[in-house]
C-alpha cells in the first residue's frame, strides 16, 4: 500500500484548498438612513451589533426647514432604508426621498398601521391637516415603530433577521418600562394646568393624562400677535395655570411677556433631543428629559 510521507501531507492540503469552491464574502450589511434623532435611536436600537444608520437631521435643525449637505444627499441616494416621520413633519426631505432610486425602500413612519394619531384644529408646521406629527412621543408608538424597523430591516438583511428581531425585542421590553416609570413620575402633577408654545406634545401629554389647557402659536416657525398674547394670558389668570412651556431652542423674552403678572413659571421643552448624543438610548434619554422637565416646572411651590 502506497503510503504518504509526512512532508507530502501539507502539500496535499494546499492543493485541495485551490481547488475547494470559493467561499462567498458575507454580504454587507444594509445602508439605512433617519431622518430625526428619535427615529434614528429607534432604528439603531434594532441594527445594535450588525451596522450604525445614517441620522440626517442633527443638532437644532428644523426638520420642516433644512438644507441637506453633499454628504446627506449622496447617503440618501445610496441608501437601502429610509426611515422618516414624513412630509408633514420633514418637508425638507419631502422631495429628496422622492428622488430615490427603486432599489430604496423609504418608510413613512407616520403611516404605519397601528400608529395612533392626534388630530387638532387649525393648521401648522408639524400639523399640516390638523394632526400632531410627533408621534415618537407615545411610547406606544415608538413600540409599533420598532415592529416594523425589525420586519423592514430582516426583510432586506435575512442573514441577520434573527439578531434584529432579538434587537427589537429587547427595545419593546425597554419601551414598556420606560412608560411605566414615566407615568409614576407624572401622577403627581397631571392634574396641574399648563400652557405650550405650540402643539408638538400633544402625544406625550395625552399617553400620560397630563393637563394642557393651550398653546401660544399655530405653529414651531410662527410667532404669536399681540391680539393672541393678550387672550392667553387671560386664559392663564383664569385657569390658574401652573407653567407656561417653551421651546428648548427658542428665546425666553416672550415667555417672559406672557408670563409676567400672572404668576406662572416658565419651562423649556424639546420634542427632537437637542443636544443628545445620536445612539440607541438617546430616545431614552430624549423622553426621560422630557418628563423632568414636565415634573419640575409643575411640581414647584
Amino acid at each position: 500500500m502506497f503510503k504518504f510521507s509526512a512532508a507530502i501531507l501539507p502539500i496535499l492540503a494546499f492543493c485541495l484548498g485551490i481547488m475547494s469552491p470559493v467561499q462567498a464574502a458575507p454580504e454587507a450589511a444594509p445602508k439605512v438612513v433617519a431622518s430625526i434623532l428619535p427615529v434614528h435611536s429607534l432604528v439603531a436600537g434594532v441594527m445594535k451589533g450588525v451596522a450604525e444608520p445614517r441620522l440626517l437631521l442633527r443638532g437644532a435643525a428644523s426638520p420642516h426647514a433644512h438644507a441637506l449637505r453633499p454628504s446627506d444627499a449622496r447617503a440618501i441616494h445610496n441608501a437601502d432604508l429610509v426611515f422618516w416621520i414624513g412630509s408633514r413633519l420633514e418637508s425638507s426631505l419631502a422631495k429628496p426621498l422622492s428622488a430615490l432610486s427603486q432599489k430604496a425602500r423609504v418608510i413613512e413612519l407616520a403611516e404605519l398601521p397601528g400608529i395612533s394619531h392626534l388630530e387638532l384644529g387649525g393648521q401648522a408646521g408639524g400639523q399640516i391637516g390638523g394632526r400632531d406629527m410627533h408621534i415618537w412621543l407615545d411610547p406606544n408608538n415608538a413600540s409599533v415603530m420598532v415592529r416594523h424597523m425589525a420586519t423592514n430591516l430582516s426583510a432586506k438583511d435575512p442573514a441577520n433577521a434573527k439578531l434584529y428581531e432579538t434587537n427589537g425585542s429587547a427595545l419593546l421590553r425597554r419601551l414598556e418600562t420606560a412608560a411605566g416609570e414615566i407615568q409614576k413620575k407624572v401622577n403627581r402633577v397631571k392634574d396641574r394646568p399648563f400652557v405650550v408654545y405650540h402643539h408638538a406634545y400633544g402625544h406625550f401629554i395625552n399617553r400620560f393624562g397630563l393637563t394642557q389647557t393651550g398653546f401660544l402659536s399655530l405653529g414651531a416657525e410662527r410667532s404669536p400677535g399681540a391680539k393672541r398674547l393678550r387672550q392667553i394670558k387671560r386664559q392663564i389668570l383664569k385657569k390658574n395655570v401652573v407653567c407656561v412651556f417653551g421651546e428648548r431652542r427658542q428665546n425666553r423674552s416672550l415667555l417672559n411677556t406672557i408670563s409676567e403678572g400672572t404668576g406662572a413659571r416658565i419651562g423649556m421643552l424639546d420634542a427632537l433631543g437637542v443636544g443628545i448624543t445620536p445612539g440607541a438610548d438617546a430616545y431614552f434619554r430624549l423622553i426621560d428629559n422630557l418628563t423632568g422637565d414636565f415634573v419640575n416646572c409643575l411640581s414647584r411651590k
